[in-house]
């Protein structure tokens, strides 16, 4: 009993990831670079994949040589095709010496 319901549940498990595999839509990033242009403005250069009729937003920080966060933003990348190479503005509260790719997801709507 207990390993026929084992065995459903791993059958369960197989389908979901499957279906997730083939039907998810996934946006990736990758930070290129950065330039600490002032005291309250770093450039970020960001490569984003995603599907070529998406839309993908991604999250950008900042952190002060302490650690201290010190600016984060999210960013679209709307241009036609699967890779969008951009470099962003992120504003920060003081100066900066980091910048850091959170993460990146497909618009909603």
């Amino acid at each position: 009993m207990v390993g026929a319901g084992l065995g459903a549940l791993f059958l369960a498990f197989l389908v979901w990831t499957g279906v997730s595999m083939i039907g998810g839509e996934r946006v990736t990033g990758t930070l290129t670079g950065f330039t600490v242009v002032s005291d309250e403005e770093i450039e970020a250069v960001v490569q984003v994949r995603k599907p070529a009729d998406g839309v993908g937003v991604c999250t950008v920080r900042s952190q002060a040589e302490d650690g201290l966060e010190v600016g984060r933003a999210q960013f679209r990348f709307e241009a036609e095709g699967e890779v969008e190479l951009r470099a962003v503005t992120l504003r920060t509260t003081q100066r900066g010496t980091s910048a850091e790719l959170l993460g990146c997801v497909l618009a909603e709507g």
